[in-house]
């Protein structure tokens, strides 16, 4: 029994990502088994350091420069720290592993435009964007594709 969830855990682990995994920005710190994002964007404090893991919905057509990660009915907004790096701009689809800071956080109308526009949407879609809303970033340090 001990066995079998000892091997659990380390399947569930960072650890146990392939080694060879793609990997964007300074090298991960938490050693937890990363959180379902739904989970903790339900359960986390504004404002904390979190490893969650969730598929990628879109992406900055423009350099890559955020993307937003989604899991069930939860999404966020991720960008990189310090504008540090970059992520594929086809990586649309795929799992994501990220390390970073999620907060809940108001996204002005002007912004939505702005990231509407850089993920290349139209002019109409863009045009229906009206007022400000809550939602939820993660500033990111560090990224794996998830197996």
């Amino acid at each position: 029994m001990i066995a079998l969830l000892s091997a659990a855990f380390l399947l569930a682990s960072p650890a146990a990502l392939k080694a060879d995994a793609p990997h964007w920005g300074s090298a991960q710190t938490i050693t937890v088994a990363p959180t379902p994002l739904a989970k903790a964007i339900g359960e986390t404090k504004s404002g904390s350091t979190v490893l969650v893991v969730g598929q990628v919905e879109s992406v900055c057509q423009k350099k890559g420069c955020w993307v937003m990660l989604k899991e069930g009915d939860a999404s966020v907004r991720v960008t990189m720290k310090d504008y540090a790096f970059f992520l594929p701009k086809d990586i649309a689809g795929k799992s994501l592993v990220i390390e970073g800071v999620l907060a809940e956080t108001i996204l002005k109308e002007k912004d939505a435009r702005h990231f509407a526009k850089d993920e290349g949407k139209s002019k109409d879609e863009i045009a229906k964007i009206k007022g400000d809303a809550k939602s939820w970033s993660l500033v990111a340090t560090s990224i794996r594709v998830a197996e």
